[in-house]
């Protein structure tokens, strides 16, 4: 059986491109995990990697649309997709630990390199990326320290939000947004698109929350937005309670139909039958029959006196 692993597709220079599977502590859980790193002439990207295992027996068609040669049939059970991710969240619990203190970029090193001596291949992204999370001072000339500023996190965790739940994918749009704010009747009006954004916002804050930063920083970060979040709640509670009295309205409407047809059903096609009935008495004569009923018939012998005894 094959894995089939899909990239992304950044690899500019595929002559000087190097992928490597390495294993470094899940930001949220701490568990040691996989993650591709590949490295260019000029750039590093760190990828998470997610296994897609199917239950049943299965073929994947690789093809690529760009050309006009055959595709080529795999059987295989697992695809493992690689999703760049920001190299900063892997940082975040070492930072975490020292809360308000300072440390140089020597001490952070050496805890990484604990956590995982794959860290090492990552020194240079991180090194040039921790000031955008972090305060800075510089005790002596030349010996820079950084602490993690909750301030400058949640502006950067916050921006990256913003451009989640502006690219929601489509599956997750439909389940954790359409589906919440689905009008209580057909046909009803649509919820303000500001609503709809707070909903985006929402879903891309538990992803962030519950994937990439530890519990305390989760934490703080969900309750920076409890404030659209009792906004989005309020609507929703509204639109739940709506959907409640159209379902209720609907049943009672069912039911009285119902019983309605039950009732009035013989008396229903008793008026049919008389209907019918009046049609034919009341049906209007032919022409030929007016005719002969406005004819001169003075001394003609009825057609009775035809068949009388003689």
């Amino acid at each position: 059986m094959s894995t089939i692993i899909i990239l992304p597709d950044n690899r500019k220079d595929e002559d000087s491109c190097k992928s490597t599977v390495i294993s470094l502590p899940n930001p949220n859980t701490g568990i040691q995990t996989r993650y591709l790193l590949t490295t260019t002439l000029s750039s590093t990207t760190l990828s998470e990697l997610t296994m897609i295992e199917h239950s049943d027996p299965h073929s994947t068609i690789l093809a690529s649309e760009s050309s006009d040669e055959k595709g080529e049939i795999v059987s295989s059970g697992t695809v493992v997709l690689a999703t760049p991710m920001n190299p900063l969240f892997l940082i975040v619990p070492t930072l975490g630990r020292y809360e308000h203190q300072y440390r140089t970029w020597e001490d952070l090193s050496d805890a990484l390199l604990v956590a995982s001596p794959a860290f090492k291949q990552l020194f240079n992204i991180l090194e040039s990326k921790i000031t955008s999370i972090t305060d800075t001072t510089e005790p002596a000339p030349g010996l820079l320290c950084y602490k993690l500023s909750e301030q400058k996190l949640l502006a950067k965790l916050t921006s990256i939000i913003d451009k989640m739940a502006n690219n929601l994918p489509a599956s997750l749009q439909k389940i954790h947004v359409d589906r919440l704010l689905a009008p209580a009747k057909t046909g009803g009006d649509r919820a303000p698109e500001e609503i709809f954004n707070l909903a985006r916002q929402r879903v891309a804050v538990k992803i962030l929350a519950e994937r990439y930063l530890p519990p305390t920083i989760a934490a703080k970060l969900k309750n920076s937005f409890r404030q659209q979040d009792a906004i989005l709640e309020e609507f929703v509670t509204k639109l739940k309670k709506e959907r409640a009295e159209e379902m209720e309205r609907h049943q009672m409407l069912s039911a009285s139909v119902s019983a309605n047809g039950k009732r009035t059903r013989f008396e229903a096609e008793d008026e049919e039958i008389q209907k019918s009935k009046k049609a034919v008495v009341n049906k209007k004569p032919s022409v030929g029959v007016r005719k002969l009923a406005k004819a001169d018939t003075s001394g003609m012998s009825k057609l009775s006196t035809f068949f009388s005894k003689k």
